[in-house]
């Protein structure tokens, strides 16, 4: 089995794992506008993180 899945839908996972941070309303703005994108979302499962494409940081995460 892969360690990585791909997504092209902000599922309500993603999104909450997006908005963790001491900004919350700010990051659902940002969350809300890299949804509507149609970024692939990477999940990793052995380390419980999400990347979009390669270029931001993974998430949950203290950026």
């Amino acid at each position: 089995m892969n360690q990585h899945e791909v997504s092209m839908e902000m599922t309500s996972d993603i999104k909450g794992k997006m908005i963790i941070s001491e900004f919350p309303e700010a990051s659902e703005r940002v969350a809300d506008f890299i949804g509507l994108k149609g970024e692939r979302f990477h999940y990793d499962r052995e380390n419980d993180r999400y990347f979009i494409n390669s270029f931001y940081p993974s998430f949950p995460s203290e950026s």
